[in-house]
């Protein structure tokens, strides 16, 4: 968890506090600038708790079950639970970015193998030979959608 001092800043002065860090992240030329800047910025536990809330977002939009994401990505059913109720009633700008990012085929495909590969486990789980053969058999087809 991340603390955060106790003394509370003005709105404007957190306002301009998050221009300037979107001017500074947004600066870079490529990917690489923008990791070496976010390293640099971001403390390990920070982007570790960052990267967890857009897995939360990401498989609650593709329908994944809370109980499996909880398992998961070691996170509480109540951080689930929250981010169900953020956006259970709307569409939001994050959850229409995921939408336009996983039209593009080898991300979709991408994001898809990586968290099948955690959540698919073999041996441990009940029924989940049968998910793996058939995962391991879209991944080998070349006509995969």
């Amino acid at each position: 968890m991340v603390r955060n001092s106790r003394h509370i800043i003005k709105k404007e002065v957190l306002k301009g506090i998050y221009q300037l860090f979107f001017e500074v992240v947004s600066k870079g030329k490529n990917k690489n600038d923008f990791f070496q800047i976010f390293d640099e910025i971001i403390s390990p536990s920070e982007k570790i708790m960052i990267a967890k809330r857009v897995a939360i977002i990401y498989l609650l939009a593709n329908k994944i079950n809370i109980r499996e994401i909880v398992n998961t990505l070691k996170v509480s059913s109540a951080t689930v639970a929250k981010y169900v109720l953020l956006f259970s009633n709307h569409e939001s700008r994050l959850i229409n970015i995921f939408k336009i990012i996983l039209k593009n085929r080898k991300v979709k495909n991408f994001l898809i193998d990586i968290f099948s590969d955690l959540i698919i486990q073999p041996g441990i789980k009940i029924g989940h030979w049968k998910l793996y053969k058939q995962h391991e058999n879209e991944k080998n087809n070349v006509f995969r959608s």
